[in-house]
Parts: structure tokens; C-alpha cells; sequence
């Protein structure tokens, strides 16, 4: 049983097209993942300084630390 040059050509392609809707699936995820950590850190930082502002505002003393 001899197997043909396009049944070859037919399975490199399967390979190929598989190959190639994995990578631009983990692509976007990994997009996904970089865009969702950004927003969450732009949002604590919103809400930090929303509340430090808000902390002034009633011109009591604000404790400040840095857990390092």
C-alpha cells in the first residue's frame, strides 16, 4: 500500500491549519490575560487615589505604609 503524494500534501495541511488556529487562540488569550491585569491594576490605582482624596478631604491624618 503506497501512499500518494496527496494524501501527504492533505495531512500537512490538516497540521498546518491545526498548528495555526492554536497559535492565534493562544494569542488572543494571551492578549487577553496582558489586557484584564492592566485593567485590574489601573482600577486599584483609581480606586487608591479616589481614596486618599477622599481621606484629605476630611483633613484628618491619613496613615501611609508600604508593605516591602
Amino acid at each position: 500500500m503506497a501512499i500518494s503524494k496527496k494524501l501527504i500534501l492533505n495531512i500537512l495541511l490538516i497540521i498546518w491549519i491545526s498548528f495555526s488556529i492554536i497559535y492565534i487562540a493562544y494569542d488572543l488569550w494571551s492578549d487577553f490575560k496582558l489586557k484584564e491585569l492592566n485593567q485590574a491594576y489601573q482600577q486599584g490605582r483609581i480606586d487608591t487615589i479616589n481614596s486618599l482624596i477622599q481621606q484629605a478631604e476630611k483633613c484628618e491624618p491619613i496613615s501611609v505604609f508600604s508593605k516591602k
